[in-house]
């Protein structure tokens, strides 16, 4: 069940996440985030890396990467001896961030008043090195969650800490 479980999680992450980018594309001001991070000068290019110009579009894109690293563990891991509970320590890493982006830090939330424009991306973020350099940080970061459950599932059944060990190393 947990191994099906992460393409299903992943898929309603990527879908959020698809949702978000059409939002800012149509440049939807009635979502907080959409007001606080894009306006209607700000180029196509700019406006899509504007996801992760923000907290909540940044940990939405943390669950996306985690997403597809999940979704990759479930199809790559499924005949590894003992892969239920390396898929139990990626679903809950994956509730983790998924109760924090419903709970804390909501890409969705809506104005009361629609905003006839938004406040712009940061200055700062208007350069293509800072567009690529979040996703490339997620990219290294978001993918030692796989070589950790493995670490977790190894310490919960040390008998077999060698298979994986070498179901880490490509990881």
């Amino acid at each position: 069940a947990s191994r099906r479980a992460l393409p299903v999680w992943a898929g309603f992450i990527a879908l959020a996440a698809g949702a978000l980018v059409y939002a800012l594309v149509t440049r939807d001001f009635s979502l907080r985030f959409v007001a606080e991070t894009t306006s209607r000068d700000l180029p196509l290019f700019y406006t899509v890396t504007a996801f992760w110009g923000g907290h909540a579009g940044s940990l939405l894109l943390w669950a996306l990467v985690l997403a597809l690293y999940a979704a990759a563990a479930s199809s790559a891991l499924r005949h590894l001896d003992g892969a239920p509970a390396v898929f139990l320590a990626l679903l809950a890493t994956a509730g983790f961030f998924t109760l924090t982006l419903v709970a804390g830090s909501d890409p969705f939330e809506t104005l009361r008043v629609p905003a006839p424009d938004g406040r712009g991306l940061n200055p700062l973020l208007r350069n293509p090195w800072m567009a690529a350099h979040p996703p490339a940080l997620y990219l290294g970061f978001v993918g030692m969650t796989v070589p950790f459950a493995l670490a977790v599932a190894s310490i919960a059944a040390p008998g077999r800490a060698g298979a994986y060990l070498r179901a880490a190393r490509p990881w």
